[in-house]
Parts: structure tokens; C-alpha cells; sequence
């Protein structure tokens, strides 16, 4: 047959210092994973890494992926690996060959080893009999046995090509005779289609030549370009390489209209992103053969970057999990490819400066630990609650990025940029909503917040450091509630789990938002209302009540719920110092972090309105019950060393139909030391309000409020009054030295004012009414006493029942 191997292009390697950068990184991970390979007796000259049965067989495949470009690329340093090249060629190869043999089409006696992992304990690999997901997952696979063989070629034999061959024959001829899927709810089939498309592409690496390969690009076209799609893309007219999108290419939609989706059920940025890094790795290898790389393989992905993806990137260059985290935060060595892809293909010069940022992370870390590892040193902690995976049997999916990137930049050279962090976070201040995601962002210059309304309804602030300091744990400020007894099942009772909201209101403004959410708990036992409001200033106020719809008793009962990381990294002092601090007024607690042990350590913490975390972020409390504090070292699933701090403990309580839970509401103040929080904390206002439905603070010289009411409210609200009042629009009453704001709220809304202007008194007010409208100040004094004001810095006296009307035009001139 008409059969001939692509080979290795060595004539477009570009030496630089990304590239270089990565390579050492690779290198000094071997000392660790090389514990991790063993023999293979079952057949001859054949090895296996991290026990040789994890997903998809990629615990051997992407070591062995590691193994073959340091043998056969980079100024290779055996001081460094403690491995000869020579060895990690041989290792490489018995990889490959373990691979082959425990492949479908191997021997029936050949299966993979033994494990812990249920799903792939002595079984064979390649989804032979495999529903659509487990099958085509293999695709990746398969694709690194190509690009490997290639690589290795001149150490293979004809019986280990040959499996290669079929292996890839296999998979190609299979999955180019299906249609792609839909899907972008629940789980998106953006990253099953890109994985397929590029299980695919192993035929188009390792053949030059096929009888089949025309049918392969063509398949390889229509999984790419349907792994990154909207309604738009699926309704086009036009054509791509001549033929219609509509009516040949397109099969289905993977992303909501807003270039969000969905994995795991929410919205989960590594797999947002995974349609992107997924066809990347395709480019990389039809690259390295000199290969033309269809345009598919960009299709949306700039869509995907400027509409959603981009503005979520932290200071560290990670997206912030806006809808929770069920991976680890430490996402840097997947990101800094995701980062390479967007500079190197799109020249987008924030991803350039975040993917040196990446590495720069992933080097520090890196050289924190013992062996070279890149999680962490104590390899046997668990990461799933399932108790089947430790942090051992994930490392080799964090290497693969690094491999994958040193490829491309080896490959496709780097970008520069002169942009600052300064520069970026001062360009993507705003607003952002996704209406299908059901998330809105805002953002200042060093301040994330963000609330999700479905498929985990949270609040997130984060400070300046982000995801360093406090995660966007899920649950974040709105809670988790456990019924001792609920009819529903757990996963959509909304417990420990907020799924959605029976009602909600959200409130986009030009500097900020107002989110106002309706929550039924359990089989509809507790009925909770949310207010979540945040201001031009990155400050957020968050407010919530609750109304007992049936006699119930909870397990757990925690709201104003914050994830606090507390990580010891030995190079990174600054965000992991291996403690955190709490202040109150009456005391300072001191929490170590770290994880194992036999139990958590728990406070429970009285306060005076206030606590800050380790001088980053401060909250003022108002109402709700103490605060608790659990310093974990204990994870069913882990995420890293995080903490939580609960800022509205109930615990076990029983509750009584009929029953309303006194209000609670928190203020975050990120990037406030305890000091300056302490001194917010006295000059915040909470007024007293005639209706419990209704909440209104001052702080600063914002006006903030919350209307749970289903109809407009005209709200009077009343405090101590001070000689110097910020004045908003609506009414405020001066009498005696008491005042009360007036002001008319839109029913089930959040929202705030920015003052209009200050009034300072010279004199005690007996009798003052002051209206701001439409663009005017009217001041009433209803007493016979003159009386002297300024109005900024207009200076006039007002005399007994007189009325003077300004423009605020003129006094703010």
C-alpha cells in the first residue's frame, strides 16, 4: 500500500529563551518521574510510569512524550536529570511498546496493570467497546504515540511501528466516519470534539503518505472546526475550503452565544479554553513535520479570548474560576500554554506577558520541592473524594503543557512585549456580563469581583493577589445549608451547592453591578434571599435574609462563607508564607497552613464588627451570628492548602415554619490592611430601615441598597447624623441632629448612588429638608433659626423657612 512516515523538520528549530526556559524545567522533573517507571516483564523491552493504568493510558503516554523530546531535542544536561540521554531513549521506547501492547488491537493477555483506578485496572485501552466519551478521549493518545514514533523512529523496530500504525489507523478511520457532537450545557462537547480532532491528526503526523489520508484531513476539518461553536457558526451560509458550513461542516453547537460553555456542570475556564489548547497541540506536531495547519485549528479562538476568557485573567495569569474550582488553583502549567497559543499564533500581547509570567510561577514552585515535582511533595494526598487518585497521578498532566509549549516556541519562536500587569488591569477595568454564562465581572485596576446566578450561585471579591490570598470557593459568600432530612436529591437540592435561583434581578451599571437572587433551599424548607452589590471602587456589599417555609433542623448552616489560601511555598514568601492572620479588635489568630493530619483545627471567633485576612482583605460584619474559622489540613478533594472562614456560623439549628432569620450582611474591602478596616468600620453607616426587607448602607460616599420587596418600596431610613452628610439623589431629613434618607426603590433590585455633593453644618440643625433632583439641590429649612452651610465649597447661609434651589452642575464647576 501507498504508506510513507513524516519525519521531524530539525531545519525550523529556533533556539530562544522561552523555549530554553521550559526545557529546564522539563529537565528537572525527570529525577522525580523516573521513580515512577518500572519494567514491564509481559512482554520484552517494555516499561510503564506513574503504575501504568490511569485515564486513557495518558500516565505513561505523556511521560513518555517528556522522555523522547529531552532525547532527542535541547542542550541536554545529565547533571541536572541524572538520567544519560541514552536511557530516557530506551525508557521512551518501552513506553511506546507498553502502549502498543495494552492497545486493543495488542495481544488479549496484554492489559494494563493493576491500580487503585477502578475505571482502567486491568483493562485494555482504546475504547474498543467504548460509548462515544471514554472511546474518543484516546484520541490524545494516540497522537503523541505518533508524534514519539517519530521521534524515536530510529530506535524502533518493525513490530513496534507496526502496532503504531494500526493504533492510529484505528482510531483515524473510526472517527472520521462520525458526526461531531452538540452539546453546551452540563458538559460542552468543545473538548471531546477538539480531543478527537486531534486523535485524528495522529494519522496526518505519522503517515506523508495514506490511501486514507484525504478522508482524514477531512475529518480531522470537521471536528476542529465544530469544537469551538455558537448558533451563529452552525446558521452560516458560507463556505470553508468550498464547501457550505451550514450544510457540511457545521453539525452542532459547543459554546452559549456569549463564547461561554459549560463542563462539569458550570462554567469552568480550563475547559472554556480547552477547544483552543486542545487544536493547539495538533498545530504544534504538523509544525514539526512541515505540514500545512488547516485554519480550523483557529476557528473562534480570538472570540473565545477578547469575549469571555480574557477578562477573567488574574495578576498571575490564571482565569479566575468564577463559577468555582473542582481542580487545583495552581493552574499555571496548562495556562502558560493556553498563554504561548494566543501569543505565538494570534499575537495577542497580554498572553505573552502572562506566559512569562506562568513560568516564571511554575520555575519557583518547581524549585520549592525536593525532587523536581511541580504539585507538591507529599505525593500521597488525595485528590478526589472518591479516594482513587493522589497527587502523584496528577503530575503528568502538568508536565504535558510545559512539553507541549517547549514544542511550540521550539518550533514557532516567541513574541515580546513591553505591556505591564499595570498596563493590562488599567485596560480591562468595566463591567462584563454573560447573560447565557449567568456570570457578571467587574473589574478595577487591582480588584476582581464577579457573581453567578446558575450553576453554582456565588459572590466573589478578590483582592490584588487573587486566587493567592482568598478562593472562589464554591458557595462563596451565599453558603452552605445541610437538612438533617430533605426530600430532593443532594445534587439539586441546593445545599452544599447553590444550582440556581426561582427569581433573580441583575442590575448592570456602567462602573458596577446589583445582584438580587430568590433561592429556594432543600425541598423548599428555607427560602433565602441574596443581595450582592459592587461598586466602582472594587468595595462589595452583600446582604442576605431567609424565610422558613417548613419545620426543618440543618447539619451545617454557613453563610458569608470564604475560601482563604494558605499555602508554604519556599520561593513564593510573599503569597505563601505558610500562615494567615486574622484580626479582629479584641485579638490577632494565627492559622499554619498545611494539609494532613488526623483532624482540622476550628476557632471560633468573637468580633466587633469587623475581621481582616492577613492585612489583604478586610469584611464588616452587621447582624448574623460569630464567625468560624477552620484551618484545614484535611481535603476528601484537593484544591490546595485552603482554609475557610465562615462569617455567619449557625450550625445545627431547628427551625419552625413561619420562622424569618435575622438579616446578615458583610462589606468586603479588598486590599485593606486591619488598621484601615478598623477605621472603615466606624465611619460605615447600616441605617435603620422601616421594612426588614430592605437594607441601606453608607460607606464612603456610596449609598448602597437592597429591596427583597416585590414592589417599589419607598424606604425611609434613619442614623445619627455627622457635621459632614454626603447628599444623594432623593430626600434626606436633618432634624436634630437625626437623619433620615428617603428614598423610592425599585422593587426585587440592588443598586447604589454615588453622592451628588457634601453639606457641611456650622451650626446644630433643628429642621432641614433637602431634595436632589434632576440635575437640581432644593434646601428647605422648615425652622425659624438661620442656618449656614457649605455645599462643597459654596458657602451660604439659609434662612428660617426659606427655600434656595442650586444646580449641582454649578457647585460641582
Amino acid at each position: 500500500m501507498n504508506r510513507e512516515y513524516n519525519s521531524i523538520d530539525f531545519s525550523s528549530v529556533k533556539e530562544n529563551e522561552t523555549a530554553a526556559r521550559l526545557y529546564m524545567i522539563l529537565q528537572k522533573w525527570i529525577p522525580f518521574v523516573d521513580k515512577q517507571f518500572n519494567v514491564w516483564g509481559k512482554r520484552p523491552n517494555c516499561g510503564h510510569f506513574f503504575g501504568g493504568s490511569y485515564f486513557y493510558s495518558g500516565e505513561t503516554a505523556f511521560s513518555m512524550f517528556v522522555y523522547s523530546i529531552l532525547a532527542t531535542f535541547g542542550d541536554f544536561n545529565q547533571e541536572i536529570t541524572g538520567v544519560s540521554r541514552d536511557e530516557m531513549k530506551l525508557k521512551a521506547v518501552k513506553a511506546l511498546r507498553y502502549l502498543c501492547f495494552t492497545h486493543d488491537v495488542g495481544p488479549e493477555d496484554c492489559v494494563r496493570e493493576k491500580s487503585d483506578n477502578v475505571y482502567a485496572n486491568g483493562t485494555k485501552w482504546g475504547g474498543k467497546n467504548d460509548e462515544f466519551f471514554r472511546a474518543s478521549a484516546m484520541g490524545r493518545t494516540c497522537t503523541l504515540m505518533s508524534i514519539c514514533a517519530l521521534m524515536l523512529f530510529d530506535s524502533l523496530d518493525q513490530e513496534t511501528l507496526s502496532y503504531v500504525e494500526k493504533i492510529v489507523e484505528t482510531y483515524a478511520d473510526r472517527w472520521s466516519n462520525e458526526i461531531p457532537r452538540a452539546g453546551t450545557y452540563f458538559d460542552t462537547q468543545s473538548e471531546e470534539n477538539a480531543w478527537t480532532a486531534i486523535g485524528i491528526s495522529s494519522g496526518l503526523i505519522l503517515f506523508k503518505t495514506h490511501p486514507r489520508r484525504e478522508k482524514w484531513l477531512d475529518g480531522f476539518n470537521k471536528w476542529c472546526i465544530n469544537s469551538v461553536s455558537t448558533y451563529k457558526d452552525r446558521m452560516n451560509t458560507g463556505s470553508y475550503q468550498g464547501k457550505s458550513l451550514r450544510n457540511y461542516w457545521m453539525k452542532g453547537v459547543t459554546f452559549h452565544p456569549d463564547f461561554t460553555n459549560e463542563n462539569h456542570s458550570f462554567v469552568h475556564p480550563s475547559y472554556v479554553a480547552a477547544g483552543t489548547v486542545l487544536r493547539g497541540e495538533s498545530a504544534v506536531f504538523l509544525k514539526m513535520i512541515s505540514d500545512q495547519i488547516p485554519d480550523c485549528v483557529y476557528w473562534n479562538n480570538q472570540n473565545v479570548y477578547h469575549k469571555a476568557v480574557k477578562t477573567w485573567f488574574g495578576e498571575d495569569g490564571l482565569m479566575v474560576p468564577i463559577q468555582g474550582q473542582d481542580w487545583w488553583y495552581t493552574q499555571y502549567h496548562g495556562r502558560q500554554f493556553y498563554h504561548g497559543l494566543m501569543s505565538v499564533f494570534h499575537n495577542e500581547e497580554y498572553s505573552t506577558h502572562f506566559e512569562n509570567i506562568c513560568i516564571g510561577y511554575i520555575e519557583k514552585m518547581q524549585d520549592s520541592h525536593k525532587n523536581g515535582c511541580l504539585l507538591e511533595d507529599k505525593h500521597d494526598q488525595k485528590v478526589d473524594e472518591y479516594g482513587h487518585y493522589s497527587l502523584k497521578h496528577m503530575e503528568h498532566g502538568c508536565v504535558l503543557g510545559i512539553a507541549y509549549s517547549f514544542l511550540l516556541h521550539t518550533f514557532f519562536g516567541e513574541n515580546k512585549t513591553e505591556l505591564s500587569s499595570e498596563q493590562i488591569f488599567t485596560e480591562l477595568k468595566g463591567v462584563y456580563e454573560f447573560p447565557f454564562g449567568c456570570i457578571v465581572v467587574n473589574r478595577t485596576k487591582d480588584i476582581f469581583t464577579s457573581f453567578s446566578w446558575r450553576n453554582k450561585v456565588m459572590a466573589v471579591t478578590l483582592p490584588k493577589e487573587g486566587m493567592w490570598t482568598i478562593t472562589p470557593v464554591v458557595g462563596s459568600m451565599t453558603g452552605e445549608i445541610v437538612f438533617e432530612s430533605c426530600d430532593i436529591p443532594q445534587s439539586i437540592s441546593n445545599q452544599s451547592e447553590i444550582r440556581d435561583c426561582e427569581k433573580r434581578d441583575i442590575n448592570i451599571l456602567k462602573e458596577g453591578f446589583g445582584a438580587t437572587c430568590q433561592i429556594i433551599r432543600g425541598d423548599r424548607q428555607i427560602i433565602q434571599y441574596v443581595s450582592f452589590t459592587s461598586l466602582p471602587n472594587g468595595i462589595t456589599v452583600y446582604s442576605e435574609l431567609f424565610d422558613v417555609e417548613k419545620d426543618c433542623s440543618t447539619t451545617i448552616f454557613h453563610t458569608g462563607l470564604i475560601g482563604v489560601r494558605n499555602e508554604n511555598i519556599k520561593l513564593l514568601k510573599e503569597q505563601a508564607k505558610g500562615y494567615r492572620k486574622l484580626y479582629t479588635s479584641e485579638k490577632t489568630y494565627h492559622f499554619n497552613g498545611y494539609f494532613g493530619g488526623e483532624k482540622d483545627d476550628i476557632e471560633y471567633i468573637e468580633h466587633n464588627g469587623y475581621v481582616n485576612v492577613d492585612d489583604r482583605i478586610g469584611y464588616l460584619l452587621f447582624g448574623g451570628n460569630n464567625v468560624k474559622y477552620i484551618n484545614k489540613h484535611c481535603y476528601k478533594s484537593w484544591r490546595g492548602v485552603e482554609d475557610i472562614l465562615v462569617l455567619n456560623n449557625n450550625e445545627q439549628v431547628i427551625f419552625k415554619k413561619g420562622d424569618r432569620i435575622n438579616s446578615f450582611s458583610m462589606i468586603a474591602l479588598p486590599n485593606m490592611d486591619h488598621e484601615k478596616t478598623a477605621a472603615l468600620n466606624k465611619e460605615t453607616i447600616k441605617y435603620t430601615c422601616n421594612n426588614i426587607n430592605v437594607q441601606l448602607f453608607e460607606l464612603n460616599d456610596y449609598l448602597v441598597y437592597s429591596n427583597f420587596n416585590n414592589d417599589q418600596y419607598l424606604l425611609k431610613a434613619s442614623s445619627q447624623t455627622k457635621n459632614i452628610v454626603n447628599l444623594y439623589e432623593g430626600e434626606t431629613f436633618i432634624e436634630n441632629n437625626a437623619l433620615t434618607r428617603v428614598l423610592t426603590l425599585p422593587s426585587f433590585k440592588s443598586s447604589y448612588l454615588k453622592s451628588s455633593c457634601q453639606i457641611c453644618f456650622e451650626n446644630d440643625i433643628r429642621d432641614l429638608h433637602i431634595l436632589i433632583m434632576n440635575g437640581r439641590i432644593t434646601i428647605l429649612n422648615r425652622h425659624d433659626l438661620p442656618v449656614r452651610v457649605t455645599i462643597n465649597k459654596c458657602i451660604m447661609s439659609v434662612k428660617g423657612y426659606e427655600t434656595v434651589t442650586l444646580s449641582l452642575e454649578e457647585l460641582n464647576g
